[in-house]
Protein backbone atom coordinates (compact mmCIF):
# COMPACT_ATOMS: atom_id res chain seq x y z
CA UNK A 1 0.00 0.00 0.00
CA UNK A 2 1.19 3.29 -0.71
CA UNK A 3 2.89 5.39 1.84
CA UNK A 4 1.19 8.77 3.27
CA UNK A 5 3.49 11.65 2.50
CA UNK A 6 5.94 13.17 5.44
CA UNK A 7 6.25 16.83 5.38
CA UNK A 8 10.42 18.55 5.42
CA UNK A 9 10.58 17.32 9.38
CA UNK A 10 9.71 13.68 8.74
CA UNK A 11 6.02 13.73 10.25
CA UNK A 12 3.21 11.87 8.81
CA UNK A 13 1.06 14.19 6.96
CA UNK A 14 -1.01 12.33 5.72
CA UNK A 15 -3.60 12.20 2.52
CA UNK A 16 -5.93 14.76 1.10
CA UNK A 17 -9.37 13.33 0.67
CA UNK A 18 -12.49 14.90 -0.43
CA UNK A 19 -16.26 14.21 -0.17
CA UNK A 20 -18.35 15.61 -2.59
CA UNK A 21 -21.77 15.87 -0.87
CA UNK A 22 -23.49 13.35 0.89
CA UNK A 23 -25.62 13.54 4.21
CA UNK A 24 -24.81 14.27 7.53
CA UNK A 25 -24.93 10.36 7.87
CA UNK A 26 -22.54 9.23 5.25
CA UNK A 27 -20.13 11.95 6.33
CA UNK A 28 -19.82 10.48 9.95
CA UNK A 29 -19.28 6.87 8.92
CA UNK A 30 -16.58 7.85 6.61
CA UNK A 31 -14.52 10.20 9.17
CA UNK A 32 -15.11 7.52 11.61
CA UNK A 33 -14.31 4.68 9.54
CA UNK A 34 -10.85 6.70 7.97
CA UNK A 35 -10.12 7.67 11.57
CA UNK A 36 -9.10 3.72 12.17
CA UNK A 37 -8.10 2.64 8.85
CA UNK A 38 -6.15 5.99 7.75
CA UNK A 39 -5.62 8.32 10.58
CA UNK A 40 -3.26 10.78 9.02
CA UNK A 41 -5.61 11.41 6.25
CA UNK A 42 -7.70 15.09 5.57
CA UNK A 43 -11.05 14.62 4.97
CA UNK A 44 -12.75 17.84 3.92
CA UNK A 45 -16.70 17.40 2.71
CA UNK A 46 -17.45 20.23 0.21
CA UNK A 47 -21.20 20.47 -0.13
CA UNK A 48 -21.15 20.91 -4.19
CA UNK A 49 -18.66 20.36 -6.71
CA UNK A 50 -18.98 23.73 -7.67
CA UNK A 51 -16.98 24.47 -3.95
CA UNK A 52 -14.70 21.94 -4.30
CA UNK A 53 -12.96 23.25 -7.36
CA UNK A 54 -11.85 25.96 -5.61
CA UNK A 55 -9.95 23.93 -3.21
CA UNK A 56 -6.28 22.40 -4.13
CA UNK A 57 -6.29 19.16 -6.01
CA UNK A 58 -6.70 16.06 -3.39
CA UNK A 59 -5.16 12.75 -3.45
CA UNK A 60 -8.86 10.88 -3.60
CA UNK A 61 -12.18 11.76 -3.76
CA UNK A 62 -15.05 9.99 -2.54
CA UNK A 63 -17.79 10.89 -4.55
CA UNK A 64 -21.72 9.47 -3.56
CA UNK A 65 -23.39 7.97 -6.41
CA UNK A 66 -27.21 8.25 -7.36
CA UNK A 67 -28.93 7.50 -10.74
CA UNK A 68 -25.27 7.84 -13.21
CA UNK A 69 -21.95 8.12 -13.48
CA UNK A 70 -21.68 11.94 -15.15
CA UNK A 71 -20.23 13.01 -11.98
CA UNK A 72 -17.09 10.85 -11.92
CA UNK A 73 -15.94 12.08 -15.56
CA UNK A 74 -16.46 15.77 -14.88
CA UNK A 75 -14.38 15.19 -11.56
CA UNK A 76 -11.54 12.71 -13.46
CA UNK A 77 -11.37 16.01 -15.86
CA UNK A 78 -11.61 18.81 -13.05
CA UNK A 79 -8.31 17.32 -11.59
CA UNK A 80 -6.32 14.89 -13.65
CA UNK A 81 -4.15 12.27 -11.39
CA UNK A 82 -6.59 12.36 -8.50
CA UNK A 83 -8.15 8.91 -7.16
CA UNK A 84 -11.81 8.62 -7.76
CA UNK A 85 -13.64 6.52 -5.15
CA UNK A 86 -17.51 5.87 -6.02
CA UNK A 87 -19.87 5.39 -3.07
CA UNK A 88 -22.69 3.38 -4.22
CA UNK A 89 -26.30 3.76 -2.78
CA UNK A 90 -28.78 1.54 -2.10
CA UNK A 91 -30.25 0.48 -5.41
CA UNK A 92 -27.89 2.07 -7.74
CA UNK A 93 -25.61 -0.36 -8.11
CA UNK A 94 -25.87 -1.03 -11.71
CA UNK A 95 -23.82 2.07 -12.02
CA UNK A 96 -20.71 0.64 -11.10
CA UNK A 97 -19.65 -0.50 -14.13
CA UNK A 98 -20.06 3.04 -16.14
CA UNK A 99 -18.43 4.36 -13.14
CA UNK A 100 -15.56 2.36 -13.53
CA UNK A 101 -15.46 3.52 -17.07
CA UNK A 102 -15.64 7.01 -16.39
CA UNK A 103 -12.88 6.76 -14.53
CA UNK A 104 -13.16 5.42 -11.09
CA UNK A 105 -10.39 3.86 -9.33
CA UNK A 106 -12.57 1.83 -7.17
CA UNK A 107 -16.26 1.71 -6.20
CA UNK A 108 -18.03 0.93 -2.67
CA UNK A 109 -21.12 0.61 -1.45
CA UNK A 110 -22.76 2.71 1.24
CA UNK A 111 -22.57 0.31 3.36
CA UNK A 112 -19.65 -1.23 3.36
CA UNK A 113 -17.64 1.98 4.40
CA UNK A 114 -15.60 0.25 6.92
CA UNK A 115 -12.09 0.51 8.28
CA UNK A 116 -11.16 -2.63 6.48
CA UNK A 117 -13.03 -1.52 3.61
CA UNK A 118 -11.17 1.79 3.58
CA UNK A 119 -7.61 0.03 4.68
CA UNK A 120 -7.51 -2.34 1.34
CA UNK A 121 -9.57 0.36 -0.94
CA UNK A 122 -7.82 4.31 -0.67
CA UNK A 123 -3.81 3.01 -0.92
CA UNK A 124 -4.93 1.15 -3.12
CA UNK A 125 -7.00 3.69 -5.79
CA UNK A 126 -4.25 6.68 -4.63
CA UNK A 127 -1.40 3.94 -6.33
CA UNK A 128 -3.22 3.01 -8.95
CA UNK A 129 -3.80 7.12 -9.69
CA UNK A 130 -0.01 7.63 -9.35
CA UNK A 131 0.88 5.18 -12.11
CA UNK A 132 -1.53 5.98 -14.36
CA UNK A 133 -0.17 10.03 -13.82
CA UNK A 134 3.39 8.23 -14.24
CA UNK A 135 2.05 6.60 -17.18
CA UNK A 136 0.28 9.32 -19.08
CA UNK A 137 3.44 11.66 -18.54
CA UNK A 138 5.86 9.19 -19.96
CA UNK A 139 3.22 8.90 -22.97
CA UNK A 140 3.35 12.75 -22.98
CA UNK A 141 7.23 12.34 -23.16
CA UNK A 142 7.20 10.01 -25.61
CA UNK A 143 4.84 11.82 -27.84
CA UNK A 144 7.47 14.77 -27.23
CA UNK A 145 10.47 12.87 -28.73
CA UNK A 146 9.06 11.92 -31.54
CA UNK A 147 7.87 15.38 -32.63
CA UNK A 148 11.49 16.43 -31.82
CA UNK A 149 13.43 13.84 -33.36
CA UNK A 150 11.14 14.85 -36.67
CA UNK A 151 11.87 18.41 -36.18
CA UNK A 152 15.10 18.90 -34.73
CA UNK A 153 16.96 16.25 -36.68
CA UNK A 154 15.55 16.66 -39.74
CA UNK A 155 17.35 20.25 -40.05
CA UNK A 156 21.34 18.49 -39.98
CA UNK A 157 20.58 15.81 -41.65
CA UNK A 158 19.79 17.76 -44.28
CA UNK A 159 22.57 19.73 -44.07
CA UNK A 160 24.59 17.01 -43.96
CA UNK A 161 23.56 15.05 -46.73
CA UNK A 162 23.67 18.19 -49.13
CA UNK A 163 27.71 18.90 -47.36
CA UNK A 164 28.32 15.03 -48.13
CA UNK A 165 27.00 15.75 -51.85
CA UNK A 166 29.08 18.79 -51.97
CA UNK A 167 32.57 16.91 -51.33
CA UNK A 168 31.93 14.43 -53.73
CA UNK A 169 31.09 16.69 -56.51
CA UNK A 170 34.39 18.72 -55.19
CA UNK A 171 36.83 16.36 -54.75
CA UNK A 172 38.31 16.68 -58.39
CA UNK A 173 37.76 20.09 -58.79
CA UNK A 174 37.92 22.68 -55.72
CA UNK A 175 40.66 23.75 -54.05
CA UNK A 176 42.21 22.40 -50.64
CA UNK A 177 40.63 24.80 -48.35
CA UNK A 178 37.16 24.71 -49.96
CA UNK A 179 36.87 20.70 -49.10
CA UNK A 180 38.03 21.88 -45.85
CA UNK A 181 35.85 24.14 -44.67
CA UNK A 182 32.94 21.87 -46.50
CA UNK A 183 34.17 19.07 -44.40
CA UNK A 184 34.07 21.17 -40.88
CA UNK A 185 30.59 21.98 -42.03
CA UNK A 186 29.54 18.51 -42.46
CA UNK A 187 31.47 17.84 -38.59
CA UNK A 188 29.07 21.05 -37.18
CA UNK A 189 25.66 18.97 -38.51
CA UNK A 190 26.99 15.94 -37.43
CA UNK A 191 28.22 17.07 -34.02
CA UNK A 192 24.91 18.71 -34.04
CA UNK A 193 22.98 15.44 -34.29
CA UNK A 194 25.15 13.68 -32.28
CA UNK A 195 24.57 15.92 -29.32
CA UNK A 196 20.67 16.14 -29.68
CA UNK A 197 20.60 12.12 -29.90
CA UNK A 198 22.71 12.21 -26.43
CA UNK A 199 20.42 14.71 -24.72
CA UNK A 200 17.73 12.22 -25.74
CA UNK A 201 19.20 9.20 -24.62
CA UNK A 202 20.40 10.26 -21.49
CA UNK A 203 16.75 12.12 -20.41
CA UNK A 204 15.01 8.97 -21.63
CA UNK A 205 17.29 6.78 -19.48
CA UNK A 206 17.21 8.73 -16.37
CA UNK A 207 14.75 5.87 -14.83
CA UNK A 208 17.18 3.49 -15.10
CA UNK A 209 19.63 4.58 -12.39
CA UNK A 210 18.81 2.47 -9.46
CA UNK A 211 21.67 2.68 -7.22
CA UNK A 212 21.98 4.08 -3.57
CA UNK A 213 22.38 7.66 -2.63
CA UNK A 214 25.26 8.44 -1.22
CA UNK A 215 26.53 11.00 1.97
CA UNK A 216 29.12 13.03 0.99
CA UNK A 217 29.99 16.69 1.72
CA UNK A 218 28.23 19.65 -0.88
CA UNK A 219 31.96 20.85 -1.31
CA UNK A 220 32.34 17.66 -2.92
CA UNK A 221 29.94 18.06 -5.64
CA UNK A 222 30.82 21.95 -6.35
CA UNK A 223 34.26 20.74 -7.06
CA UNK A 224 33.35 17.91 -9.23
CA UNK A 225 30.40 20.56 -11.10
CA UNK A 226 33.10 23.10 -11.36
CA UNK A 227 35.95 21.14 -12.80
CA UNK A 228 33.22 19.74 -15.66
CA UNK A 229 32.72 23.32 -16.35
CA UNK A 230 37.15 25.07 -15.99
CA UNK A 231 37.44 25.42 -19.56
CA UNK A 232 33.92 27.51 -20.14
CA UNK A 233 34.90 29.22 -17.08
CA UNK A 234 38.24 30.34 -17.87
CA UNK A 235 36.77 31.72 -21.31
CA UNK A 236 34.16 33.95 -20.08
CA UNK A 237 35.69 35.51 -17.02
CA UNK A 238 33.05 34.17 -15.18
CA UNK A 239 33.14 34.94 -11.42
CA UNK A 240 31.66 32.27 -8.97
CA UNK A 241 30.81 32.42 -5.07
CA UNK A 242 30.33 29.59 -3.44
CA UNK A 243 28.82 29.62 -0.39
CA UNK A 244 29.76 26.43 1.54
CA UNK A 245 28.18 25.92 4.88
CA UNK A 246 30.50 22.75 4.87
CA UNK A 247 27.11 20.52 5.45
CA UNK A 248 27.36 16.81 3.98
CA UNK A 249 23.91 15.70 2.38
CA UNK A 250 22.34 12.47 0.80
CA UNK A 251 22.36 12.43 -2.81
CA UNK A 252 23.18 10.33 -6.24
CA UNK A 253 26.71 12.89 -6.76
CA UNK A 254 26.45 12.46 -10.61
CA UNK A 255 23.30 13.39 -11.04
CA UNK A 256 23.05 16.51 -8.55
CA UNK A 257 26.59 17.21 -10.23
CA UNK A 258 25.00 16.85 -13.64
CA UNK A 259 22.13 19.69 -12.05
CA UNK A 260 24.19 21.66 -11.05
CA UNK A 261 26.61 21.40 -14.69
CA UNK A 262 23.22 22.66 -16.35
CA UNK A 263 22.50 25.63 -14.33
CA UNK A 264 25.63 26.91 -14.35
CA UNK A 265 26.42 26.54 -17.64
CA UNK A 266 23.50 27.81 -18.73
CA UNK A 267 24.07 31.13 -16.42
CA UNK A 268 27.36 31.38 -18.49
CA UNK A 269 26.27 30.69 -21.76
CA UNK A 270 23.01 32.69 -21.39
CA UNK A 271 25.17 35.64 -19.22
CA UNK A 272 25.17 38.68 -22.28
CA UNK A 273 28.29 40.72 -22.83
CA UNK A 274 29.42 41.42 -19.36
CA UNK A 275 31.66 38.34 -17.56
CA UNK A 276 29.32 35.68 -15.81
CA UNK A 277 28.42 36.58 -11.85
CA UNK A 278 27.04 33.11 -10.61
CA UNK A 279 26.10 32.03 -6.83
CA UNK A 280 26.26 28.82 -5.72
CA UNK A 281 24.79 28.36 -2.24
CA UNK A 282 23.59 25.79 0.27
CA UNK A 283 21.99 25.52 3.24
CA UNK A 284 20.05 23.12 5.92
CA UNK A 285 16.49 22.97 6.47
CA UNK A 286 14.36 20.76 9.09
CA UNK A 287 14.38 17.62 7.22
CA UNK A 288 15.81 18.98 4.16
CA UNK A 289 18.93 20.61 2.36
CA UNK A 290 18.20 23.98 -0.07
CA UNK A 291 21.03 24.61 -2.53
CA UNK A 292 20.58 27.61 -5.29
CA UNK A 293 22.37 28.97 -8.26
CA UNK A 294 21.74 32.33 -8.55
CA UNK A 295 22.95 34.41 -11.46
CA UNK A 296 23.23 38.51 -13.29
CA UNK A 297 21.98 37.65 -16.71
CA UNK A 298 18.73 38.63 -18.26
CA UNK A 299 16.58 36.40 -15.92
CA UNK A 300 13.26 34.25 -17.01
CA UNK A 301 9.79 35.76 -17.40
CA UNK A 302 7.68 35.31 -14.53
CA UNK A 303 5.41 33.16 -17.14
CA UNK A 304 8.03 31.57 -18.48
CA UNK A 305 9.27 30.16 -15.17
CA UNK A 306 7.32 26.95 -14.69
CA UNK A 307 7.79 25.92 -18.49
CA UNK A 308 10.93 26.32 -19.15
CA UNK A 309 11.14 22.97 -17.01
CA UNK A 310 9.26 20.98 -19.98
CA UNK A 311 10.96 18.86 -22.63
CA UNK A 312 12.23 20.40 -25.87
CA UNK A 313 10.85 23.87 -24.49
CA UNK A 314 13.28 26.93 -25.30
CA UNK A 315 12.66 30.77 -24.50
CA UNK A 316 12.66 32.91 -27.66
CA UNK A 317 15.46 34.80 -26.50
CA UNK A 318 17.63 31.75 -26.70
CA UNK A 319 16.54 30.87 -30.12
CA UNK A 320 20.17 31.56 -31.61
CA UNK A 321 22.09 29.41 -29.03
CA UNK A 322 22.28 25.59 -29.58
CA UNK A 323 20.61 23.49 -27.28
CA UNK A 324 18.00 20.80 -27.14
CA UNK A 325 15.63 22.12 -24.84
CA UNK A 326 16.21 18.89 -22.64
CA UNK A 327 18.76 20.54 -19.77
CA UNK A 328 15.97 21.56 -17.35
CA UNK A 329 13.34 19.58 -18.36
CA UNK A 330 16.42 16.64 -17.14
CA UNK A 331 17.22 18.71 -13.93
CA UNK A 332 13.35 18.32 -12.84
CA UNK A 333 13.22 14.24 -13.54
CA UNK A 334 16.65 14.11 -11.74
CA UNK A 335 15.70 16.15 -8.56
CA UNK A 336 11.92 14.77 -8.24
CA UNK A 337 13.42 11.04 -8.43
CA UNK A 338 15.12 11.60 -5.56
CA UNK A 339 11.54 13.52 -4.06
CA UNK A 340 12.71 16.54 -4.25
CA UNK A 341 11.73 19.59 -6.31
CA UNK A 342 13.22 22.76 -8.09
CA UNK A 343 11.70 26.29 -9.28
CA UNK A 344 12.78 29.00 -10.82
CA UNK A 345 12.23 32.64 -9.34
CA UNK A 346 13.96 35.98 -9.57
CA UNK A 347 17.19 36.86 -8.18
CA UNK A 348 16.93 40.33 -6.57
CA UNK A 349 18.46 42.52 -8.07
CA UNK A 350 18.28 41.14 -11.48
CA UNK A 351 18.86 37.89 -13.19
CA UNK A 352 17.55 34.23 -11.76
CA UNK A 353 17.70 31.85 -8.91
CA UNK A 354 17.26 28.16 -9.13
CA UNK A 355 16.51 26.68 -5.93
CA UNK A 356 16.79 22.93 -5.43
CA UNK A 357 15.18 21.73 -2.34
CA UNK A 358 16.36 17.58 -1.67
CA UNK A 359 14.72 15.79 1.17
CA UNK A 360 17.50 14.78 4.28
CA UNK A 361 17.36 13.45 7.22
CA UNK A 362 17.48 16.29 10.18
CA UNK A 363 20.92 17.11 10.49
CA UNK A 364 23.39 19.90 11.88
CA UNK A 365 25.10 22.39 9.83
CA UNK A 366 28.99 23.03 10.80
CA UNK A 367 30.57 26.55 10.65
CA UNK A 368 30.47 28.04 7.47
CA UNK A 369 33.39 28.72 5.09
CA UNK A 370 32.88 31.06 2.14
CA UNK A 371 35.22 31.17 -1.20
CA UNK A 372 34.59 33.34 -4.44
CA UNK A 373 36.22 31.61 -7.32
CA UNK A 374 36.79 33.61 -10.40
CA UNK A 375 37.51 32.84 -14.11
CA UNK A 376 40.15 36.12 -14.98
CA UNK A 377 42.90 34.76 -16.60
CA UNK A 378 46.49 36.44 -14.56
CA UNK A 379 48.91 33.96 -16.19
CA UNK A 380 49.01 31.80 -12.53
CA UNK A 381 47.77 28.37 -11.74
CA UNK A 382 46.61 28.91 -9.15
CA UNK A 383 44.53 27.19 -6.07
CA UNK A 384 40.84 27.36 -5.22
CA UNK A 385 40.60 26.52 -1.45
CA UNK A 386 36.83 25.54 -0.68
CA UNK A 387 36.29 24.80 3.15
CA UNK A 388 38.99 22.07 3.79
CA UNK A 389 39.38 20.59 0.01
CA UNK A 390 41.50 22.13 -2.23
CA UNK A 391 40.33 21.92 -6.27
CA UNK A 392 43.22 23.46 -8.72
CA UNK A 393 41.61 24.05 -12.03
CA UNK A 394 44.27 25.92 -14.51
CA UNK A 395 44.80 29.71 -14.47
CA UNK A 396 42.01 30.19 -12.13
CA UNK A 397 42.05 32.84 -9.11
CA UNK A 398 40.45 32.58 -5.45
CA UNK A 399 39.66 35.32 -2.98
CA UNK A 400 38.62 33.86 0.19
CA UNK A 401 35.82 35.57 2.86
CA UNK A 402 35.53 35.37 6.11
CA UNK A 403 32.93 33.46 7.61
CA UNK A 404 29.22 34.95 7.53
CA UNK A 405 29.93 36.70 4.50
CA UNK A 406 27.27 36.79 2.53
CA UNK A 407 27.22 36.53 -1.38
CA UNK A 408 26.21 39.66 -3.16
CA UNK A 409 24.83 37.37 -6.35
CA UNK A 410 21.70 35.51 -4.42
Amino acid sequence: MTTPRCDAAGGAVGWSLLLIGGDAALQASLRAALAEAVPAARLTCPATPSEAGTLPRPDLLFLPLGAGAEPVACCAALWPGTAIIALIHPGAERVIAAAMQAGAADCLRVADVTPSALRRSVGRAIELAELEARVAAQRRELELFCEVLVHDIRAPVRAAGYLAECLVDEAETADRATLIATARMLQRSTAQMAALVQSLAAHAGLEQDLSDPRHLPFVEVVEATLAVLDRDIVESGAGIEIDDPGLSLDCHPAALVQVLQNLVGNAIKYAGAAPPRIGISARSLPGAVLIAVADRGPGVPDAQAERIFEPFVRLSRAGATAGSGLGLATCRKLIERDGGTIRCLPNPGGGSRFEIRLPQPPADAPEATIATVTGEADGAAAGATIGTTTIRPPRMTSVLRPPGHRSAIG
